[in-house]
């Protein structure tokens, strides 16, 4: 499987993401590509076609700069936000599930009703990224134990709790889903490449930060 902007993801993660005026050049065509991303295995570059579709490099580690599709481009970091982005909202969706049953407090229900209305309400915007991206079927990011992704196992440990303890475990990932969509929307809107992409990272901090304070 080819795993696309791995290094992004990390910087983004870290909250050092790349810069696009250090990361981007304009083709004669209007398009953006990717020159001289440097990578932890390297340097790649990418190409631009004759027909203004940008082709991009892959590292021997099988990290992706960027990719284009015609009169489109997507930078690294508009990438990995995407990916990692709705990765994070596929796996809250079995945690939502699951706090109904597990729950009656009401304002464990309350944050988990509207963090289940923003997540459904973004999950077909990042769909249509995800796929205008040309990004691979399988999502590398599913899964990853990292801030903000409801992994199987935690989820498994949460439904096992119960009273107090299950609301607290319950509440807490999900705070930590909302600070970490709010971190990374932060960096695409300052470093990504798409204004469609960016434009939807800012109707994500929109729609989450008040959650924070609800």
């Amino acid at each position: 499987m080819r795993l696309f902007v791995i290094a992004a993801a990390a910087l983004m993660l870290a909250g050092c993401a790349e810069t696009a005026a250090a990361g981007e050049a304009t083709t004669p065509s209007g398009t953006t590509a990717a020159v001289g991303t440097t990578t932890a295995s390297g340097t790649t570059a990418s190409g631009t076609t004759a027909g203004g579709t940008t082709a991009s490099g892959t590292t021997a580690s099988g990290t992706t700069a960027a990719v284009s599709a015609p009169g489109r481009a997507f930078g690294g970091t508009d990438l990995a936000w995407i990916e990692v982005t709705l990765a994070m909202n596929e796996q809250a969706i079995p945690l939502l599930d699951a706090i109904p049953a597990h729950t009656r407090t009401p304002a464990v229900t309350d944050l988990a009703t509207k963090v289940r209305a923003v997540t459904e309400a973004e999950l077909p915007k990042l769909r249509t990224l995800h796929d205008q991206a040309g990004l691979p079927a399988d999502n590398p990011h599913e899964g990853m134990p990292m801030p903000g992704m409801v992994t199987e196992s935690e989820l498994e440990a949460m439904t096992r709790l119960s009273g107090t303890a299950f609301d607290t475990a319950a509440t807490n990932k999900l705070h930590e889903g909302l600070t970490q969509a709010i971190n990374l929307a932060r960096s695409e809107q300052s470093n990504g490449a798409d204004p469609d992409t960016r434009a939807l990272a800012g109707a994500i901090l929109s729609a989450r930060e008040p959650l924070l304070t609800s």
